[in-house]
């Protein structure tokens, strides 16, 4: 498929790869051309968004034909062109990062894209912040109230506790696993027999991990310690509105 850039009618028309979006992003912004600076954050946009349902339904932090450590120069274009929104999801994928998080990466040109001090700080915090929030979610997931209809409350209690007891054993389908990814792998490896009734199964595996999700996202930015005007405003309507029907 072709990487050209549509630029007549603003959206990339494919995958472009990192130097294509930040070569474009900055010369546009260089040579005051804001649509080729539009394009690239729209593109960018569909990737660290704050659509929280756009953003849990991709399989990967940064865009197809970009590696891992690009979410540096994600961030580093957001600060450039002031896009505030890219920022928590990106620095959020640059807290996934290893040593390249200091080491940066070297562009086509054969210069360094590194991070700045202030957001490599922000990146060491994040990282502590988001292993709370893996903890945290893990705790309020599995802890060992059963739904109110549950059919076998003594049973579904321990299967609760045998699936806390597994996951804090490092059992391995539960290895590495985030805030945002499905518990429900886990729990079906974990839970063979089907011993969870349908009604607490399902408010584990959707309820409850959608409303922790749902309240670590909208706090992603303080987590990442930025301020984004509007963050999420679809999903705090939602959440609003659920809370009044309720």
């Amino acid at each position: 498929m072709s990487r050209e850039l549509n630029f007549r009618s603003g959206p990339l028309v494919s995958h472009p790869s990192f130097d294509e979006i930040s070569a474009y992003v900055r010369l546009g912004h260089k040579y005051q051309v804001d649509q080729l600076v539009q394009s690239g954050l729209q593109y960018l946009k569909r990737y660290f968004t704050d659509d929280a349902e756009a953003w849990f339904s991709q399989t990967a932090m940064v865009p197809p034909m970009f590696k891992d450590v690009h979410a540096i120069g994600v961030v580093n274009l957001a600060r450039l062109t002031h896009a505030d929104w890219l920022l928590p999801t990106a620095l959020m994928a640059c807290c996934e990062l290893g040593r390249e998080i200091t080491e940066g990466f070297l562009r086509e040109d054969g210069t360094r894209e590194v991070l700045s001090l202030d957001d490599i700080g922000r990146c060491f915090a994040g990282k502590a912040k988001l292993a709370e929030a893996n903890l945290a979610t893990m705790h309020y997931v599995l802890r060992q109230d059963v739904t109110a209809a549950c059919e076998h409350p003594g049973r579904c209690k321990y299967v609760l506790r045998k699936l806390m007891n597994a996951l804090l054993e490092g059992h391995d389908e539960a290895k590495g696993l985030q805030w945002y990814e499905s518990w429900q792998p886990f729990i079906d490896k974990v839970d063979r027999g089907r011993e969870l009734c349908c009604k607490c199964y399902k408010m584990v595996t959707e309820t409850r991990q959608e409303e922790k999700e749902t309240e670590i996202f909208l706090r992603l930015p303080e987590m990442m310690g930025v301020e984004v005007e509007g963050w999420a405003a679809e999903l705090k309507k939602r959440k609003a509105s659920t809370v009044a029907a309720a």
